[in-house]
């Protein structure tokens, strides 16, 4: 009773004037960053194949890259998600962004390992089945646990996709007690986030073999991400029936969610549920690996959790103290910049990859 009386409080409260400096924009845009910083990991482990440069530097820069790589998904998710409550764009325009970017970086992906790494393989052994398998031992010499992590936009397409089944109110269909169905189908992205963890679980235990063409097709964040995204949108959900307990209808709650207030209070609640996600999953580690198994099953307690991404959500701490900084209701007056970002980030992404490419070219004919 007493939770529903400060919430009142803050519904017919003045609106507050803090409001963060940083926009969902700012956090897509150190988004592309940490994933050029994936890129350049990629890099390191082809010099380490190749045996170019110090072995000790490179382990050394890739436990920080790896460090950062991990922020990645966070702030993508995190900027995905204020521009839902900000209802800037709406349900579709998201789910079409993400699911083409997706289909995108599966049809780069595709192109690359079948018709041009494929074909020169082929080419040169003057047979397609031949070259396409030397190509396969060359993948997976460069992975541990038998799968690629690769597209991102996997993982953005669920997390949009579920949050859109589990608040949107659809105006035509599932009206009454049928909305009862239309939000049991938040469960769809769930149950392929597990079938994704499962395959991926299994191929590090050596059980069964995930063909190159499912790389792009797999999620890529770890498990406790997807958990902080769960625990974010029942946050929202709860506070829409709050609201709507007080009498409100939702279109008031759609101007709510648009408050400075709200944008704080949602700030502060993903500051806190960050640190704890952090907290645990840096515990889930310890807990899972190979701390205390005899010889027998220590590589086994150690690649299947790793495989799955446990311990890689510990930088979330990281990015804790960051969001009393953000604000979702924040906007840019230069719509241009929400078009520039990607493209800049990607350019980055880019030459991440090209410049690494050549510089290990260059080290290996010298």
């Amino acid at each position: 009773m007493q939770k529903h009386r400060r919430f009142q409080k803050a519904v017919i409260k003045k609106d507050m004037r803090y409001r963060g400096p940083l926009s969902y924009i700012a956090l897509k845009f150190m988004g592309w960053l940490c994933l050029a910083a994936g890129s350049v990991m990629l890099v390191i482990k082809a010099a380490n194949l190749l045996n170019i440069g110090s072995e000790e530097a490179l382990a050394r820069a890739n436990i920080v890259l790896s460090f950062v790589k991990q922020l990645s998904l966070p702030f993508f998710l995190i900027g995905n998600f204020a521009i839902i409550l900000d209802n800037k764009n709406g349900y579709k325009n998201q789910l079409f962004r993400n699911a083409g970017a997706m289909a995108l970086i599966a049809l780069a992906f595709f192109l690359l390992y079948y018709r041009y790494l494929g074909g020169l393989y082929a080419r040169v052994q003057g047979d397609w089945a031949v070259g396409l398998e030397q190509v396969n031992e060359v993948f997976y010499s460069m992975t541990p646990n038998g799968f690629w992590d690769m597209n991102i936009f996997v993982d953005l397409s669920l997390c949009t996709l579920f949050m859109f089944f589990f608040t949107y109110k659809p105006r035509k269909h599932f009206q009454g007690k049928k909305l009862v169905l239309f939000r049991l189908l938040s469960l769809l992205p769930i149950a392929y986030e597990i079938a994704s963890l499962t395959l991926k679980a299994m191929s590090a235990a050596g059980l069964v073999y995930i063909p190159p063409w499912c790389f792009p097709l797999l999620t890529v964040k770890p498990p406790m991400t997807f958990i902080v995204f769960i625990v974010m949108a029942f946050f929202v959900k709860q506070r829409e029936r709050r609201f709507q307990a007080l009498g409100y209808t939702h279109g008031q709650f759609r101007a709510f969610l648009r408050t400075n207030r709200n944008s704080f209070h949602f700030s502060v609640f993903t500051a806190v549920l960050l640190l704890l996600a952090g907290l645990t999953d840096l515990v889930v580690y310890f807990l899972t690996t190979d701390v205390g198994a005899d010889a027998l099953t220590a590589p086994l307690k150690r690649s299947v959790p790793l495989a799955l991404g446990v311990g890689d959500a510990v930088p979330l701490m990281m990015l804790s103290p960051l969001m009393l900084l953000f604000s979702y209701t924040r906007r840019h007056k230069n719509k241009s910049y929400e078009m520039f970002v990607p493209i800049v980030g990607m350019g980055i992404y880019a030459f991440a990859m090209i410049e690494g490419a050549y510089q290990l070219l260059l080290a290996s004919i010298s």
